[in-house]
């Protein structure tokens, strides 16, 4: 099973891509990777910055549909997609610039949640 859903990130010049995936192998031929094994640990989640041909920064968000997410995994790995998201447009992650990395990561985990809502929703259905 390979399910993407590319989404703007609001105010910023940006993309999220969220991937649901069995595998590696699955997400390298769906997105012409050559990520092996020793990049991943268990292939739980991960997270992914790259830039598209229009400079925009894309951050992909990775999950596996054969483990249970619960929340505290989503927003761990929301940070980590916020900080490389951010930090990488410039925005210090600081004391005094808390602001941008407070919204960013809860807009960031209800899309995500939303996708992987909508995932287990069409596994259910297929069922």
């Amino acid at each position: 099973m390979y399910k993407e859903k590319i989404i703007a990130i609001p105010i910023y010049d940006g993309l999220m891509k969220i991937v649901v995936c069995n595998d590696l192998k699955e997400f390298n031929d769906n997105n012409n990777g050559n990520y092996n094994a020793s990049d991943m640990f268990a292939f739980t989640t991960w997270v992914e910055q790259k830039r598209d041909e229009e400079m925009r920064s894309i951050i992909t968000v990775c999950f596996n549909p054969d483990r249970k997410f619960y929340d505290d995994t989503i927003v761990h790995e929301c940070y980590h997609a916020c900080v490389d998201f951010l930090t990488g447009l410039g925005v210090k992650n600081d004391d005094d610039n808390q602001e941008p990395f407070a919204y960013m990561i809860a807009w960031m985990f209800t899309e995500v949640k939303k996708a992987l809502n909508d995932v287990a929703k069409s596994q259910k259905d297929t069922a």
